[in-house]
């Protein structure tokens, strides 16, 4: 009994206005993106070509994976900032309007109710997302993007989708509005992103101020053990080596 609340959501989604308003902003970002990185690729060519009287065969190479390299990089920016906004609603919305007594006497269960919620709020926030892979896969063979590289920048994509959108229908269950719910996500988001970068910064003064040669003392040690650790939930990082 799972499909009919997943199509619902689904169907609901669709009726929405703002959704198609967010697309068509993302995809008109990204043209307005690619067309900045474009110029910027004629003028250094053709100033290559002016100086040296050959074209530069790397310029082409540089302009798509600086644009690639960006595009990843906002992708997980705006699946972070996106997720909670479509998800935290999903259950806190049924409590507005005073539906939600109604949807729990049909013949659904509770969790076939919360992962129908989740899956068809992941699906119109996966239809915002691929609003780039267009412009990716037409840049990305100029940019060096082969096809594991693209495998692995879609998976780490999902996965904290799938993360953020569980945790923003656990605060649309526990909140009574989405406001409160959105409110709360963001917060802890930002202290975590700030908890983040406060011990990567800490752990690199600690290994700084240790001479070249010394082994690291139990605080120091600690310090960039953690902070390894916390580079395995950073996104960016499980794609930077690619």
């Amino acid at each position: 009994m799972l499909g009919p609340v997943l199509y619902l959501e689904i169907l609901l989604g669709g009726r929405r206005g703002r959704q198609y308003v967010f697309r068509w902003l993302y995809a008109g970002l990204l043209l307005l993106q690619l067309l900045y990185f474009y110029s910027a690729y004629r003028i250094e060519a053709r100033t290559h070509l002016m100086l040296y009287q050959r074209p530069d065969p790397g310029v082409t190479g540089r302009f798509a994976a600086d644009f690639v390299e960006l595009f990843v990089v906002q992708q997980f920016i705006l699946v972070l900032l996106i997720t909670p906004a479509f998800t935290a609603g999903a259950v806190a919305d049924e409590k507005t309007r005073g539906t939600l007594q109604h949807l729990l006497t049909a013949h659904v269960t509770p969790g076939e109710i919360v992962v129908g919620k989740l899956l068809g709020r992941l699906c119109q926030v996966g239809v915002l997302v691929l609003a780039g892979l267009p412009v990716l896969c037409f840049i990305g063979v100029f940019g060096g993007l082969h096809p594991m590289l693209l495998a692995t920048v879609l998976a780490a994509t999902a996965i904290p989708l799938f993360a953020l959108g569980a945790a923003s229908v656990l605060a649309s269950v526990w909140s009574r509005q989405t406001r409160d719910a959105v409110v709360a996500l963001y917060a802890i988001g930002a202290a975590g992103c700030l908890f983040y970068w406060g011990t990567q910064r800490l752990a690199q003064f600690m290994t700084s101020r240790v001479p070249a040669g010394a082994p690291l003392d139990g605080t120091t040690s600690f310090f960039v053990s953690l902070a390894f650790r916390l580079r395995l939930f950073n996104p960016l990082a499980v794609v930077e080596p690619a």
